[in-house]
């Protein structure tokens, strides 16, 4: 008979075993983390205090910086689209007992409406620097430009008179603009254009 070998069966059981091993520096990282992340909530906390609760609750007026009475009240430019002109706007001056000219501006009137007060305010020229004056046409537009506002008017009215008219020069109730050219403010014809605030 036979023998039956006997097989033999090794059984061999590992048992795994959770080790944890710590990276090397891994609390030198945490460490530096959590300095970055308070660092981080104080510039915002900062932040906050600086641009939003101190502003809230101590807030400071700003010094107004306000312009020369003078300057806010007198025309510096005038426009007038029609005729593709602009000009800058003086205070006319007196010379032995006349009203000079200018050159190159146009001249307001001083004692007439201010840039910002109703009445008639009052601007001349010479021939030479309003050449072109006489072109201009009912409902065109006259810009007066102030310091910081400016002012629009619309032309109601054109006319010539003589210097000998001083209808011209009569007070209104509302903002009026009274424009006009002349060869010499004591001499020859004047070309007037009358223009309402708009």
């Amino acid at each position: 008979m036979k023998r039956r070998r006997k097989k033999a069966f090794v059984v061999t059981k590992v048992k795994q075993k959770l080790v944890f091993v710590p990276p090397k520096k891994f609390w030198g990282k945490k460490i530096i983390g959590v300095i970055f992340l308070i660092l981080g909530s104080a510039i915002l906390t900062a932040c906050l205090f600086y641009f939003l609760i101190i502003p809230l609750f101590f807030q400071k007026e700003c010094p107004k910086v306000s312009l020369p009475k003078e300057a806010e009240q007198t025309p510096q430019r005038i426009f007038i689209p029609r005729l593709n002109l602009e000009l800058s706007v003086e205070e006319a001056k007196l010379a032995d007992g006349q009203w000079v000219l200018a050159d190159a501006s146009v001249c307001f009137l001083p004692g007439t409406a201010s840039f910002v007060e109703s009445g008639n305010l009052i601007i001349f020229g010479s021939n030479k620097v309003l050449a072109k004056l006489n072109l201009i046409k009912k409902e065109d537009k006259i810009y007066l430009f102030g310091q910081e506002k400016y002012l629009v008017f619309e032309v109601v009215e054109t006319k010539t008179v003589l210097p000998s008219d001083e209808s011209i020069f009569a007070e209104s109730n509302k903002k009026t603009l009274t424009l006009f050219s002349t060869s010499d403010y004591l001499k020859g014809k004047r070309f007037v254009v009358r223009a309402k605030k708009i």
